[in-house]
């Protein structure tokens, strides 16, 4: 059912404007307090931090790159979004306060575009009460306080707006080329800005084919629809050829920890399970989590009660579809819900999250749609005979309901402030939870604080964790505080669980040298400099190692440096080798600052040990 008074003309459209207006004051309520923030969390190294932002170029060239930069990982492609980030930040010059500006923006025009997509679904009220209520879901915080959320934002704008353009279709029977394009860039732009995007081709499908079966288009119009959904084909399998060639695979992020050591039957339980929880988040909002993950966040791998609950919800989804498809012809809000959810749910594969807030953020769209569909099933002579007391009361409920929905979105939004403040309040709300002991040792680490990065990081791993970046923490902290030994079994441990990397090798080969394992340096460092292709710093380690043995006058008739008859010396003094995660060297020269970023070798040379000195 389509409900043209909501675009006609009359006293209606002027009231319409101030349900607008009392839509962006109510994101404004909400989401006002986030303008303030910093960059936070991931926001520091896929904006702050990222080359890529801090480049301008032209828009094609973030279309050969992947989503983050090294030194961490190259699993995620969202071309748009860099750019757009890149834009942002050419105009802000680094400020958070333009980034944070957007986003409240992008999350106002969403609203809006709900609002007037809901207008064409049911009555007016509900519509507003529908855009109302989504404007100030506590759920959607994490999205509009983070500078990275950009991503969620974009994809909501073009699902919104491509659904908008085809409910016009469906009013008036036109399919114009300015339509066409406008759903077919839509899905580009969703495409190109995260990988849930990915749902759009088949939400676009879906509504042309609900619109076709309307008999509602003239044959040419129909024509014209079905080389749209060509159009939109063409630009799927563009995007999806993009992406296989930059990151070399179509998948995203590795499994979850929790996930990755489940079976196939496991998985699927699990991601049954989770939609207990994602209904009592899309309905109630709360209680909210720092993290969605064991322990504190408890899976089901097994059947239980959970997974009876589970069926019952999703028996009543079931209900709720067949009504609004067989009374109302909008079976297609109620398929919005499964796909949007479809991407991060773990039920075909699995991802690298159990649960998180921002993969709500799409589904709540015709969660809120399907809520205000059925409410406005409820028959009119009904509502009319409820006296206007209750209806005060009724209106008086949902507006504190809502007022208390934008006050806990107010606060939660200082919660993003900076990395510090996301830190703490996770440790506090998860203290159990061994990613944020980890996150706080690395952030220790970071700032110097080597003692205390211990005592969380070891938490962490007592807790569980196998999370490569603690053992990463770990070993420096070892090493700067001369515990080579300790620091050496970390390398290990890492280049066996993960495989061998640069900064593993480098790591090794400088521990090593300090405990004066020479020939062990030697063996490593030649073989390192054969296979890879940075040969340059572990070519350096060589010699040293090399040297020493010469000054140690336990050099083997292989030793290069003593066949050449090079002068050796001895020192106290370190040697500092530093390079990027490409393998390029930075630095090759005695003392120097900390930066974890980079792997450092740090030799110090005792008396009786030779040095280049080149």
């Amino acid at each position: 059912m389509v409900w043209e008074t909501a675009t006609t003309a009359g006293p209606w459209s002027r009231r319409a404007d101030w349900g607008a207006l009392l839509v962006v004051v109510v994101v404004l309520a909400s989401s006002a307090t986030g303008l303030g923030n910093g960059f936070a969390y991931d926001d520091v190294p896929i904006v702050e931090s990222n080359p890529a932002v801090r480049a301008w170029r032209w828009p094609w060239a973030y279309f050969t790159e992947t989503y983050w930069s090294a030194p961490w990982g190259a699993a995620l492609y969202r071309p748009f979004t860099i750019w757009l980030f890149s834009a942002q930040w050419r105009i802000a010059d680094w400020a958070p306060l333009t980034f944070h500006l957007v986003n409240v923006t992008a999350y106002a025009a969403a609203a809006l575009l709900l609002l007037a997509l809901a207008r064409t679904l049911v009555r007016p009220a509900w519509a507003l009460l529908a855009a109302l209520a989504w404007a100030v879901h506590p759920v959607h915080v994490e999205v509009v306080a983070n500078v990275v959320g950009q991503s969620e934002l974009w994809v909501a704008l073009a699902a919104l707006t491509a659904m908008l353009v085809l409910q016009r279709i469906a009013v008036d029977g036109v399919v114009s080329a300015g339509r066409v394009a406008g759903v077919v860039g839509s899905v580009a732009i969703g495409l190109a800005a995260k990988e849930n995007g990915i749902v759009l081709p088949a939400l676009v499908a879906i509504r042309w084919w609900s619109i076709r079966q309307q008999r509602i288009c003239s044959p040419a119009d129909v024509a014209k629809g079905w080389r749209m959904l060509r159009a939109v084909g063409y630009v799927t399998v563009l995007y999806l050829g993009a992406r296989y060639g930059v990151l070399g695979a179509l998948g995203g992020d590795g499994a979850h920890l929790n996930l990755a050591a489940l079976g196939t039957g496991e998985r699927i339980l699990v991601a049954v399970g989770l939609l207990v929880e994602v209904g009592r988040l899309l309905l109630v909002g709360g209680p909210l989590r720092a993290d969605y993950a064991p322990p504190a966040f408890p899976l089901h791998p097994t059947v239980d009660g959970t997974h009876l609950l589970a069926v019952a919800l999703v028996v009543a989804w079931g209900l709720a579809a067949w009504y609004l498809e067989r009374r109302r012809g909008a079976g297609w809000v109620a398929l919005w819900l499964p796909l949007a959810l479809a991407p991060t749910s773990n039920l075909f594969f699995p991802t690298g999250i159990v649960l998180a807030e921002r993969s709500l953020f799409l589904p709540s769209i015709p969660w809120v749609l399907l809520l205000a569909h059925l409410a406005d099933a409820v028959p009119l002579h009904w509502e009319r005979q409820v006296g206007r007391t209750v209806r005060f009361a009724a209106v008086a409920v949902a507006a504190l309901v809502l007022a208390r929905a934008a006050e806990a979105s107010r606060a939660r939004q200082l919660l993003w402030a900076d990395t510090p403040t996301v830190v703490a309040w996770s440790l506090v709300d998860a203290p159990t939870n061994p990613r944020w002991q980890g996150v706080l040792g690395i952030q220790l680490v970071r700032m110097g604080e080597f003692d205390r990065a211990e005592v969380h990081l070891r938490a962490a791993e007592s807790l569980g964790s196998r999370d490569p970046r603690v053992w990463r923490a770990m070993h420096l902290v070892l090493e700067r505080q001369g515990r080579d030994a300790e620091a050496l079994e970390y390398y290990r441990r890492l280049a066996s669980t993960y495989g061998p990397t640069l900064w593993t090798e480098l790591g090794m080969e400088a521990c090593l040298l300090r405990l004066r394992r020479f020939s062990e340096v030697r063996r490593l460092a030649l073989a390192a400099r054969v296979l890879t292709s940075a040969p340059e710093p572990h070519g350096i380690l060589f010699q040293i190692a090399e040297s020493s043995l010469v000054a140690l006058d336990s050099a083997g008739a292989s030793n290069v440096w003593k066949r050449s008859g090079r002068p050796t010396s001895r020192s106290d003094a370190p040697i500092v080798i530093q390079v990027d995660a490409t393998g390029r060297l930075i630095r090759h020269g005695n003392g120097g600052d900390f930066d974890p970023d980079r792997r450092e070798a740090v030799v110090p040379l005792a008396h009786g040990v030779a040095a280049n000195k080149r």
